[in-house]
């Protein structure tokens, strides 16, 4: 079995993070891991893949369970959270009240206003 996830704009590495949490949850739905997991970039026609290994799976897990722990601090008030401004905050839920990503925004606005214009 191989997972492929069709993308379409840049390469990101977070891109190969997601395959080994799908790979992960493959796994735990029918407990054989996928042999091969890729991204396919649409734009470029071109396709990004890893080998699912134990150690990619025993990855996956260590990284999810420090999201969990994660999203446990901040639930009960143990760990303040980071505000890291990106092309995500396009996406937030908080972009209507966080300063920091409006003006970040902004920022990208301005700086295609002037690609636009070359």
């Amino acid at each position: 079995k191989v997972i492929i996830d069709f993308k379409t704009g840049s390469m990101s590495p977070s891109h190969l993070d997601d395959l080994r949490l799908y790979s992960l949850l493959e796994t735990m739905r029918i407990g054989t891991p996928p042999r091969l997991a890729a991204s396919y970039y649409l734009d470029a026609g071109v396709a990004q893949a890893e080998a699912i290994t134990e150690g990619v799976l025993h990855s996956a897990v260590a990284r999810t369970a420090d999201g969990i722990r994660k999203l446990h601090e901040l639930s009960v008030g143990t760990r303040a959270p980071v505000i890291r401004p990106s092309w995500g905050c396009r996406w937030c839920p908080a972009r209507g009240t966080c300063a920091q990503g409006q003006a970040h925004l902004g920022e990208l606005d301005e700086e295609n206003e002037r690609f636009d214009e070359d």
